[in-house]
């Protein structure tokens, strides 16, 4: 199988809806904010206050949101500012095209138009576009935005952005002070000025800014972190250190292992030092213990003091209860430690202490345990176990499904068809098809599972289409595959001159790779052989990959791809 990766992202609806959460543009009264969903009753509510409240509520009661939203079409009619929520409501959902009509009809809209509902959808429309990368039709709408009201900080914030990313930084330095002048209270504000300054090369100036609203508020995390990210771009990292432990204390859904971990290979010893600091200081035995777990983690998986790390870990694992609320998590990172260094079955019997553990405190265990443990079984040999785990794991996903679901659905798929289940391991591939759409990866890899099943003009059909679609040369290309696969010899190999054209010697261990496959297929094994070999000259070390792959089946009893097995596997 081709050697790849595919990566998903689905960011922007996410940071959209994040500066949505934060206007206030249209004021909500102090009634409307302490609202839950029983009291989202058309009757109880203020006509001019009820979009507002609906707004405020749709991430948190969508449903109940929705009816009112309903109820106030039913007893009032539309007007501007329901338009204007409707748009809001459609961002929510993801609907960006038809967010931007409904706000332009909301901006035609006569009905209820006064210059606040008007100004609310072009910053709207504004903020869409900025995160959407039109920059320029964004300063549009912001600037019309400004122009039906002249005091709203969030619009001069927002073009400002838009001017920034379009280069104006003239322009977006009056905006940005334009909008601190008008909401001199407002964090967010001053926090995108002192990034804006950072970037603009006025770096001491952002550091003020940013100091300054930590004296006023120390525990304001998002600046913390912001003066982290800009003490460790300019190799100030005794600071950053500094910060990070204060940012991890004050709340602790800010720690995250890969920052530290991070943060601990720029200066290991200093990072060592101020965890003991903390351990020390500790008022009570659950945060010291929280915090020797998270020293132990550091120097088990940075290596520095791997043995240290154990012990500490393996002894916090003793010491405290099941119910300690980071029971599981050493449980977790002991079956990482295990898993990393081979050793299968204790790391699958530490991921079950730790499935026990959030049983038992009524908490939802992540899907990548699951994973873990399913990789666990698979180098164990034990494929049905792996598809048990897999399954777990693809139903833990959830609403997550689209953001983390490709790699995960795959592996499904894979270990089905290593089983022989391919109508099972096709429908999986179906899945990722309904959710991703047609991309050669996954047509491949169905037309590969209908020909094991005997479909052999279905298979044909499926690698003419990706003939079709696949007409550039790149690492990501699957046409040479699909040509071999259809006979076309003489066109596969012309195809894999491309590759190699197009490689650089950083890419030269996957073309070569991919080019082995390629000959394998159609049957020449001394050519596959050849540039096996090749790609493991150029660095090609994955032992799975060559192991598991089908397209090499017609070379894997040959001496020479045993012997190229054990070079590989032996690293």
């Amino acid at each position: 199988m081709p050697y790849s990766i595919i990566i998903t992202n689905n960011v922007v609806m996410k940071k959209i809806l994040a500066v949505l959460a934060m206007m206030t543009v249209v004021a909500v009264s102090a009634m409307a904010q302490e609202l839950n969903e029983q009291d989202l009753s058309i009757d109880k509510i203020p006509k001019k206050n009820v979009m507002s409240v609906v707004r405020s509520a749709y991430q948190v009661f969508p449903e109940a949101a929705k009816t009112l939203y309903q109820n106030y079409i039913e007893k009032y009619g539309v007007d501007a500012d329901a338009l204007v929520t409707s748009g809001f409501m459609m961002i929510a959902d993801n609907d960006l095209d038809k967010a931007l009509q409904t706000l332009d009809t909301a901006i035609d809209c006569k009905k209820g138009k006064n210059k606040e509902t008007t100004a609310y959808a072009y910053i709207m429309k504004g903020i869409v576009y900025y995160h959407t990368g039109e920059y320029a039709k964004g300063e549009e709408s912001l600037s019309k935005s400004i122009k039906a009201n002249k005091k709203q900080a969030q619009a001069f914030l927002h073009r400002a952005n838009c001017r920034a990313a379009l280069g104006n930084a003239q322009g977006a330095f009056e905006d940005y002070q334009k909008a601190i002048s008008i909401d001199r209270n407002n964090p967010e504000i001053k926090i995108e000025y002192a990034r804006f300054l950072y970037e603009n090369n006025s770096k001491d100036a952002a550091y003020d800014i940013l100091n300054q609203l930590l004296r006023e508020n120390p525990y304001e995390n998002q600046v913390r972190f912001l003066k982290l990210q800009f003490c460790f771009s300019d190799e100030k990292y005794k600071e950053a250190i500094d910060e990070y432990m204060i940012y991890a204390q004050i709340e602790d859904v800010g720690f995250n292992t890969a920052n530290l971990l991070e943060l601990a290979i720029k200066d290991y010893d200093y990072t060592i030092q101020k965890m003991d600091n903390i351990i020390k200081e500790g008022k009570t035995k659950d945060f010291q213990d929280l915090w020797r777990l998270r020293r132990g983690h550091v120097k088990l998986v940075l290596g520095r003091d791997e043995d240290e790390g154990l012990k500490e870990l393996q002894e916090l694992s003793k010491n405290c209860s099941d119910s300690s609320r980071i029971a599981g998590d050493i449980a977790v990172k002991l079956a990482n430690y295990h898993i990393g260094k081979n050793d299968w079955a204790q790391g699958i019997a530490s991921i079950e202490t730790a499935e026990e553990i959030a049983r038992k405190e009524n908490r939802e265990i992540p899907y990548n345990w699951y994973v873990a443990k399913s990789n666990a079984y698979e180098e164990l040999g034990n494929i049905d176990k792996a598809i048990e785990a897999i399954d777990t794991a693809i139903f833990n996903i959830k609403d997550e499904i689209k953001e983390s679901g490709y790699s995960i659905i795959m592996k499904r798929s894979s270990l089905r068809k290593e089983k022989g289940r391919y109508t099972e391991a096709e429908a999986d591939i179906d899945t990722l098809l309904s959710l991703f759409g047609e991309n050669p990866a996954l047509l491949y890899r169905k037309g590969d599972l209908e020909t094991k099943q005997g479909n052999k003009e279905a298979g044909k059909a499926i690698y003419e289409k990706i003939l079709e679609i696949d007409t550039v040369a790149s690492i990501e290309s699957y046409r040479m595959f699909a040509l071999a696969c259809l006979g076309r010899k003489d066109e596969a190999k012309a195809w894999a001159e491309k590759m190699i054209e197009i490689s650089d010697s950083v890419l030269y261990s996957v073309t070569y790779y991919n080019i082995a496959c390629m000959y394998s297929i159609m049957g020449d094994k001394a050519a596959a052989i050849e540039n096996l070999m090749t790609a493991v000259e150029n660095g090609f070390e994955s032992c799975a990959v060559i192991r598991k792959d089908n397209d090499l089946d017609n070379i894997r009893d040959s001496k020479e791809f045993q012997s190229i097995e054990k070079i590989i596997c032996a690293k």
